[in-house]
């Protein structure tokens, strides 16, 4: 992280390396950050941490990033937004929602 932060360092206003480092760090403000050696010890309290507060946990070796444990409610949102067709598919039934179009069960599935 510290090369992309230098990247930026160097040039006027805000650049793109400059904001994903401020989202960066932001992002790790709201997240734990725990080396291996202290999870092994405490992963019952960090999971209850994690399901309680909506946050993620980063887990270090070495004071590297090397994995990232989150609620299965935040990866079940990650995974739908890096689906652009889901994502497209539930926009489009909330609009429908919102507009009244709603079909009964015996519709939905008199096709099926």
């Amino acid at each position: 992280m510290a090369g992309i932060a230098a990247q930026g360092a160097g040039n006027k206003g805000f650049t793109n390396c400059t904001k994903l480092c401020t989202i960066w760090q932001e992002v790790r403000k709201m997240d734990y950050i725990v080396p291996i050696s202290e999870a092994r010890g405490m992963l019952p309290e960090l999971i209850k941490k994690i399901s309680s507060a909506g946050k993620r946990l980063i887990i270090t070796k070495n004071g590297r990033a090397e994995a990232v444990m989150m609620s299965p409610e935040e990866l079940e949102t990650l995974e739908i937004m890096a689906d652009q067709k889901l994502l497209r598919s539930i926009l489009r039934a909330e609009e429908d929602i919102r507009n009244g179009q709603l079909y009964s069960h015996k519709d939905v599935f008199k096709n099926v």
